[in-house]
């Protein structure tokens, strides 16, 4: 994620010189700005992929699945958002409107494109599943009840279950 984050800014730098804009305040604040809105796209990307099982190429596609779509939409709302931008006259704004534009297509790029080629090469091994927990869940208590029924000693562990279903009360 570093390494993604670490390009961008590279290619920020270079992009600038060719739209014409100079290092300065305006530009700095958007080099910084960069860090933080790009590294959701990667993040997600990066934490799906390590929850998934399976081979690393089932994983990326796993993750691109699950999660490729709300950040493609994260991404696309920004766009969305910074068009307004494009009509100011201010300086200000319109090195904003050029800088976000690259920000977020090379975002989506490095979050959605070369992380996941990345991560089918040499990504690292899937999570370690932890059963009892993962039962838990499945059985509809969440992970904070799982570990505390592994806590308290079987009687009592019976009796908290039964006193948390007498207090669920069906709706109709």
């Amino acid at each position: 994620i570093l390494l993604n984050i670490i390009m961008i800014d590279v290619l920020l730098l270079g992009f600038m010189h060719w739209i014409g804009d100079y290092m300065n305040m305006v530009t700095a604040i958007n080099l910084i700005l960069a860090i933080g809105l790009c590294v959701d796209y990667s993040v997600h990307v990066c934490h799906t992929f390590l929850e998934a099982q399976g081979t690393h190429d089932e994983r990326v596609r796993h993750a691109l699945y699950h999660i490729g779509a709300p950040v493609f939409n994260g991404g696309l709302t920004t766009l969305i958002a910074t068009l307004v931008l494009s009509v100011a006259s201010s300086y200000v704004f319109q090195v904003f409107f050029r800088m976000f534009i690259l920000i977020v297509v090379f975002g989506l790029y490095f979050g959605m494109v070369v992380l996941p080629v990345i991560l089918s090469l040499v990504g690292p091994d899937p999570l370690p599943i932890d059963a009892p927990a993962a039962a838990a869940v499945i059985a509809g208590a969440t992970a904070v009840e799982a570990e505390v029924g592994k806590q308290l000693p079987a009687d009592e562990s019976e009796k908290a279950t039964e006193a948390s279903s007498a207090a669920v009360v069906p709706m109709n």
